[in-house]
This record gives C-alpha cells, sequence and structure tokens, in this order.
C-alpha cells in the first residue's frame, strides 16, 4: 500500500513529467503502428487430379495440378522468401517469372528460394507431379516476417445489379437501425 501511495503523492507533484512522458510513449505506440511493415500471406488455390488410361495395354497415368499462392500485403517488400514443399514436383512454373534458386533440402524437401516479393505483390506457383503422390506445401520463411498461411476460397461473381441491390439493402438496414434506435432514444426521454 505504501508503494502506490508514494506512486500518487509522486504523481500529484509532478504533472508535466507524466503528461510527457503519456505523450511520448503514445507517439512512440503510434509511429510502432503506422511503420511499414512485411505481412506475408500464403495458401493453395486449387487442386485438381487426373488419372488417364494409357492404350490398349492398361497402363494408367496420374497427374496432379495444384495452383499456390504468396503473396506479400505488407508496406515493405520482403526479402529472402524461401517456399518449401513436401518433395520435389515433376515440374513447377513461377508467375511473373523471376529469378529464383530452387534446391533439394533435408528430408526429401524441396525448396524455391526467391529474392525478393514487393509490397501487394502476389507470387503463383503451379506445380505438376506425375504418377506420384500430392506435393504439399509446407511453409513459407520470411527473415523479415512470421508469414500465415490462409484458406482460399472461390466465390461466385455477380453482376453489378446484385451488388446493387446488396448495398442498397444493407444501407436500408443500417439507416432503419438507426431510425429505430432514434424512435428508442425518443421515447425515453
Amino acid at each position: 500500500m505504501e508503494v502506490l501511495s508514494y506512486i500518487g503523492s509522486f504523481a500529484s507533484s509532478q504533472p508535466e513529467l507524466i503528461l510527457s512522458s503519456t505523450i511520448t510513449v503514445v507517439v512512440s505506440l503510434i509511429g510502432w503502428a503506422l511503420k511499414p511493415k512485411t505481412r506475408i500471406i500464403y495458401g493453395s488455390t486449387s487442386f485438381t487430379f487426373h488419372d488417364f488410361a494409357l492404350g490398349s495395354e492398361g497402363g494408367r497415368a496420374q497427374i496432379s495440378v495444384e495452383k499456390f499462392f504468396v503473396q506479400n500485403v505488407g508496406k515493405k517488400p520482403a526479402s529472402e522468401v524461401e517456399l518449401v514443399f513436401s518433395h520435389r514436383p515433376s515440374s513447377y512454373s513461377i508467375f511473373p517469372p523471376r529469378n529464383h534458386d530452387a534446391a533439394d533440402i533435408q528430408g526429401g524437401k524441396f525448396s524455391i528460394k526467391v529474392p525478393s516479393i514487393a509490397n501487394k505483390e502476389l507470387l503463383i506457383v503451379d506445380v505438376i507431379d506425375v504418377n506420384r503422390i500430392k506435393v504439399d506445401f509446407m511453409s513459407v520463411n520470411c527473415p523479415d516476417d512470421i508469414p500465415k498461411e490462409v484458406e482460399f476460397f472461390s466465390i461466385r461473381r455477380f453482376g453489378r445489379s446484385v451488388y446493387a441491390l446488396v448495398y442498397f439493402l444493407m444501407a436500408l438496414g443500417f439507416f432503419a437501425t438507426v431510425y429505430i434506435l432514434v424512435l428508442l432514444i425518443g421515447s425515453l426521454i
């Protein structure tokens, strides 16, 4: 209890010090929040599997195709981004085309290293695997950020008239809510 009373007496005797310290902390927190940061998200957008019969011999070809994405949604470019897959695919492509290093790493995994991803840039990796198991996207490593895996949902695109109707109904609901609140407050006064 003595400590709290000491802090209270010190704070009441030094209001300028408390005010300047508070302003310093608040401005520092605002500066930290507004500082450009790297934010990387990644995931899989689509997967297709094809099982083909090869002629009359009865052989089969199994082809899996998957599209992965990595995006820097932050305000600062990301450097030395590494994409790690469960194993080396039969073939892959990167869009937009860029310089990268591909290597097999320990445990049979496969790594693609990209020198940088600009802010708001989307990197797409198409992976094709023939007669093997599906390639899994294990992780994304970046020294600038801890990347986050996100689920990708494709949605149907509607025409402008449908979206206009949805926005109109949302606005109508908002104004109805405000109107009801005004009536309730008016009845209480």
